[in-house]
């Protein structure tokens, strides 16, 4: 979507919503919360009820809006993009989570609505030539404003399965300097902090492909969410924790955290939470409306802040009186 109806020097508040858990994939490695069809998609007049009625609340609160769609596989909730046709003159923009396998009509037509498209290229489903024409319809100017793409590509710690990662990854990085490795959860939907079994040469083909160097072997097998999260994590919040404390990196009990504010997520039930964390609640739910959307960050109580969505709100020390 065209990025002119924001105001450029106003933050942003994402919300992730998980739309429906019907999906046209079946991979072994998803939970089949996500996949079951037991929870139908929300219907355009309420979905565009929900978009506007946070827009007016951020609006308010001086922030701009991104919708990140994701399921479920969002693109078979229908005409999403009359979503888009319709909130196009306001500021917010729209993020699709995908597999890419809508045909290239929805492609064509969904373009002109969307800043960012993630796709995910599932080896157990995909047609790689149909997703190598969306993307070219995603990027080709003479449809529009180019549309910000990133692929995905899962990859099981099977041997046939990473290699054909690495395949994969070439193949899309040679045409369209495109695709990035995505390292899975053994216990994924349960918690999400358990990587599966990959061997030592598989993490290093991983870092290879982030331009870092592996840690120790014996580090990647204690835990490499740690690994990835910390460094990075803590720098861009800003907010060491003093000497004298020793704790782990994700624990951020006692701060004050703007999830809810920074951000926001609703679940494919429905129910409105601050992060998937629920720290503070259930919100409300979009099939009882009106919801009171928050306005103030809350303080968190959570062992550790695991989910990287929720690790983009902003954390901060209270400062002791």
């Amino acid at each position: 979507m065209d990025t002119d109806n924001f105001f450029p020097d106003r933050p942003k508040t994402r919300v992730q919503w998980l739309l429906g858990n019907n999906c046209n994939y079946s991979c072994s490695y998803c939970h089949e919360m996500f996949r079951k069809g037991d929870r139908p998609f929300p219907n355009e007049e309420l979905i565009v009820e929900i978009c506007m009625d946070l827009i007016t609340h951020y609006d308010e609160l001086g922030r701009d809006v991104v919708f990140e769609f994701i399921g479920g596989e969002p693109t078979q909730a229908g005409k999403l993009y009359n979503v888009g046709a319709r909130l196009h003159n306001h500021p917010v923009n729209f993020v699709l989570k995908t597999n890419g396998s809508a045909d290239l009509d929805w492609w064509i037509n969904s373009r002109k609505y969307v800043s960012d498209v993630v796709i995910s290229v599932h080896r157990e489903f995909c047609d790689l030539d149909h997703i190598e024409q969306v993307i070219q319809i995603l990027r080709d100017e003479k449809l529009g404003n180019p549309v910000n793409v990133q692929v995905l590509i899962p990859a099981t710690n099977a041997k046939e399965s990473f290699d054909w990662a690495i395949a994969t990854r070439k193949r899309l990085r040679q045409k369209y300097d495109l695709g990035d490795y995505q390292m899975l959860f053994s216990n994924f939907a349960r918690g999400s902090d358990m990587y599966m079994p990959y061997t030592n040469e598989q993490w290093a083909e991983y870092y290879k492909s982030i331009g870092r160097e592996p840690p120790e072997p014996k580090t990647i097998d204690q835990n490499p969410l740690v690994m990835r999260n910390t460094v990075s994590h803590r720098e861009s919040i800003g907010t060491p924790i003093p000497a004298p404390i020793k704790r782990h990196p994700l624990d951020f009990r006692g701060y004050s955290c703007y999830a809810g504010i920074e951000t926001l997520v609703i679940d494919n039930a429905g129910s409105v939470w601050r992060g998937w964390c629920n720290q503070g609640g259930v919100v409300g739910s979009i099939y009882e409306m009106p919801v009171v959307w928050p306005k103030d960050p809350l303080v968190c109580s959570k062992e550790l802040c695991t989910n990287g969505f929720d690790q983009i709100a902003k954390k901060e020390i209270i400062p002791q009186p």
